[in-house]
């Protein structure tokens, strides 16, 4: 379309030249025009309209003024465009003359997009992001550096969802929830976007529709990319049509763990147990502690050439379901048990509840190490174009190459560092070893009973028997 409107409608003078080359580099781009990129060449289109008009009586200032483009990289021109426009309008009388941008934004104003003349199509969308800057996933009232809400403000930046609609008008939900820090590969949400199927037309099919994937990501942070969209039916949900979850928490290998025994004390996750001693307890949200394993395996991730003793193992599970930091507890007591601290058959004591009834008191696991790797799905057809994947791919290079040469710095500054190690006055610095208290010797936090009846209000006249009986009625609810 666009390469006949350059040979039917471009000038024949000279003069004019620059212009037909611009309206055929605009044909070589644009064409085929699809929804995508509509707008941004309507733009171009008007300013290239009137530098034409502005052309008809200043050529010379025209001609010269593409060149002077040619020459400085600006591609289309659209700079000088305005700048002559402005300058080759005549003033009438006192009035002053009407910049572009003034037409433009008024224009805008005049067109607002109409929202409800397009259908619309419920999806799910598969997200990946780096969580060292983020908040959470989950939106919170107190901040906006969630990834939720990086995410919200794209889909209403591209006119996918209405300004004003909230999360619960789109239908939305979500997979699982990470906390600060903690990254995902696979994390997928649900909910209703706009279709490019205007009202009354046919519904299109998933090849036809808009490339999602690809619009939201050009209004994202770099640091956080939709990596496929699925058609979903209206009944489907993010949280319960998952039937399971994996996770991976990577560690680093110098030599001083002992696998075998991490893998030994992994053994004992696998199946349903009481997990209120590996969680954070959520006495008002959860009445159950019970979560089902499906496999723990404790993987090598990478390795390093240069300093073989130095390796990245991954502590990968998989899950129907897992409750408040239950990772990053288990990954916490299986490092002890890799250092030596801790037996394996530790994991087996705490998941019985009948002689440890309280979780004992110790430290949960770094956050920045764990990867929500993946949702599993029955009959999702996901979609992911060539273009979309190729500048996915492209920024997650960028990333790596950037932690890379970081890497290769330290590697740097850990060789200079052992040519001239420290010694003190009687010999190598030693670090003075932390004493460990064995887990099941440890205090232990309150009871889960006790917390479940402090996180219910008061009321008079009944009895720690009635109450206790409320606790257990509670805990057989199972937690959605």
């Amino acid at each position: 379309m666009l390469e006949a409107l350059t040979q039917e409608h471009a000038p024949a003078s000279n003069s004019y030249e620059p212009i037909r080359q611009l309206l055929q580099t605009l044909s070589h781009q644009y064409d085929p025009i699809d929804f995508s990129n509509a707008r941004q060449l309507a733009q171009q289109l008007r300013s290239i309209a009137k530098q034409l008009e502005a052309a008809s009586e200043t050529p010379a200032i025209a001609e010269r003024s593409f060149k002077d483009d040619a020459i400085h990289g600006n591609a289309f021109g659209l700079e000088s465009l305005e700048k002559n426009w402005a300058a080759a309008s005549p003033e009438q009388g006192d009035s002053e003359p009407c910049h572009p941008s003034k037409i433009q934004k008024k224009e805008k104003e005049k067109r607002q997009f109409n929202m409800g003349a397009y259908q619309k199509r419920y999806v799910a969308l598969e997200v990946f992001y780096l969580g060292a800057a983020y908040h959470g996933f989950a939106s919170q009232a107190d901040t906006d550096r969630t990834v939720e809400s990086r995410l919200y403000a794209a889909l209403r930046r591209t006119k996918l969802i209405p300004d004003d609609t909230g999360w619960q008008e789109l239908g939305y939900s979500r997979c699982g929830r990470t906390d600060k820090g903690v990254s995902a590969l696979g994390q997928v949400v649900a909910l209703m976007v706009r279709s490019m199927a205007r009202i009354g037309e046919a519904s299109l099919e998933p090849s036809q529709e808009i490339d999602y994937a690809v619009t939201i990501n050009r209004a994202l942070p770099s640091d956080i990319r939709i990596l496929g969209w699925a058609p979903i039916p209206a009944d489907f949900s993010a949280r319960f049509s998952a039937h399971g979850r994996e996770y991976k928490y990577y560690i680093v290998q110098h030599g001083e763990l002992d696998i075998a025994a991490m893998q030994q004390a992994a053994a004992h996750f696998v199946g349903t147990h009481d997990f209120r001693s590996f969680c954070k307890v959520d006495a008002q949200h959860v009445s159950t502690f019970c979560r089902s394993i499906l496999d723990f395996r404790i993987q090598p991730a990478l390795s390093c050439e240069q300093f073989p003793s130095c390796s990245v193992y991954a502590l990968h599970v998989k899950g129907t379901a897992f409750l408040w930091h239950q990772v990053r507890c288990m990954a916490a007591v299986l490092l002890m048990v890799g250092r030596g601290l801790e037996q394996p058959s530790v994991v087996q004591s705490m998941l019985n509840i009948t002689t440890t009834p309280q979780k004992p008191l110790y430290n949960i696991a770094a956050e920045e190490p764990l990867l929500f790797y993946r949702c599993v799905f029955d009959g999702l057809e996901w979609q992911r174009s060539m273009y979309g994947q190729a500048a996915v791919r492209a920024v997650l290079q960028g990333f790596l190459d950037s932690h890379l040469t970081s890497a290769a710095q330290l590697l740097a500054a850990m060789d200079r560092f052992d040519e001239h190690a420290a010694v003190g006055l009687s010999g190598p610095a030693v670090t003075k070893p932390v004493r460990h208290v064995p887990l099941l010797q440890r205090g232990t936090e309150p009871a889960v009973e006790e917390r479940l009846l402090k996180s219910r209000p008061p009321t008079a006249n009944v009895s720690i028997g009635h109450a206790s009986m409320r606790v257990q009625a509670a805990q057989a609810i199972a937690d959605d």
